[in-house]
């Protein structure tokens, strides 16, 4: 009895101390368990912080770039609308562009002349420094790239964009930025060139690129601000030309009526010696 009782004894002793082990191994578990959740939550709080830190930066990048491209739309409205010649508009316009946007340090704008409908530049800028050597010979390129690309736009009548490949493509601004042809190429754009539209005609069109290397890419957001500013920039030119107009009008009537008042002066000087003539 007393040995069947140290059996039983110990039996049970092995039971408690296998149940209490399963019961500590399902704590740890249950604490790893816990641990993990706990730290699962924590990643995934901290990748959503880091989410909406880089949304606000984005959207904070964003609000910058719109606030400077508003900045740069009211200075040309503003220099756009000052009684100007023409050429001083040309000239003001293409400095404040390539000023304040980062993506281009050279341009031109192209004119078509309303006499022989020829298409020639008219103001140019970044293209004028004086280097030697490969640098020289890569503005030079990219000046020619320009106005040949300026001057297939102004006959298209279409936005086109030249890569550093010398692909040529046509901007589609309808399409979804990351379906555009210009942004699936894999090679960047470094001119990019607008038509400059007046009473649905072309009359010309802005041109800016990189003459040399090391600037910020060029994307459809971009291409976009400067066909606004193409269309503000043609409307100045057609009212430039028109007030051109006004002024040679006038000019031409003035030498008309000077001529017309010489005439009767002499018509009545000559009319004088007669009557003098007669009574003399």
């Amino acid at each position: 009895v007393q040995l069947f009782r140290g059996v039983m004894a110990a039996v049970l002793a092995i039971f408690m101390i296998r149940a209490l082990n399963a019961f500590d191994i399902e704590n740890e578990r249950r604490l790893e368990t816990s641990n993990q959740a706990r730290l699962d939550a924590q990643a995934n709080a901290l990748e959503t912080e880091r989410r909406i830190s880089r949304e606000r930066q984005r959207l904070n990048a964003e609000l910058r770039q719109t606030a400077r491209e508003l900045g740069l739309m009211l200075e040309l409205s503003n220099l756009l609308a000052r009684p100007l010649a023409l050429q001083d508009r040309l000239d003001g316009v293409l400095q404040r562009l390539l000023h304040s946007l980062a993506f281009t340090n050279a341009g031109l704008i192209l004119l078509r002349s309303r006499s022989s409908g020829e298409i020639d530049v008219r103001a140019a800028g970044g293209y004028d420094q004086a280097q030697d050597g490969q640098a020289g010979d890569l503005r030079s390129e990219r000046r020619q790239q320009a106005e040949d690309l300026g001057r297939q736009c102004a006959l298209m009548g279409s936005a086109l964009c030249l890569h550093a490949d010398g692909e040529i493509l046509e901007v589609q601004l309808q399409q979804a930025s990351e379906e555009a042809p210009c942004q699936r190429h894999p090679s960047p754009i470094v001119v990019v060139a607008v038509p400059l539209v007046s009473r649905v005609q072309v009359i010309g069109s802005l041109v800016l690129a990189q003459s040399t290397g090391n600037r910020q890419p060029m994307t459809l957001d971009d291409i976009e601000l400067l066909l606004a500013v193409a269309q503000q920039l043609g409307l100045s030119i057609e009212n430039a030309r028109l007030a051109q107009d006004a002024q040679e009008r006038e000019r031409v009537l003035a030498d008309l009526l000077h001529q017309v008042v010489e005439a009767q002066e002499a018509e009545r000087q000559r009319i004088a010696r007669e009557l003098h003539d007669a009574t003399g």
